[in-house]
């Protein structure tokens, strides 16, 4: 029931190692009810939030003192590297 991209991530351990807590977040969104959504957003922001941190800090050596939006400017520079070599 999860999307390919997730099955393909969870195999990944900086992804493994959160996978329970990213399953319950999918699972409350899933409900398809208020409750569900809060729960979903509580729980996956933290743990999406945690794993970008991981990513950045691997890739950078950088990590104290690292904010959100220097977390996003850094994905969304590797989803543009990633689609200009796809081809997209």
């Amino acid at each position: 029931n999860y999307p390919l991209w997730f099955l393909l991530y969870s195999q990944n351990q900086i992804y493994s190692d959160k996978k329970s807590l990213i399953e319950a977040g999918l699972s409350a969104y899933l409900q398809n009810n208020q409750n569900g959504f809060v729960n979903c957003i509580k729980n996956l922001w933290t743990e999406i939030e945690g794993i970008l941190r991981k990513l950045y800090h691997s890739e950078t050596g950088k990590g104290d003192g690292v904010k959100s939006s220097d977390l996003i400017s850094h994905i969304v520079e590797k989803a543009k590297i990633f689609r200009r070599l796809s081809g997209e």
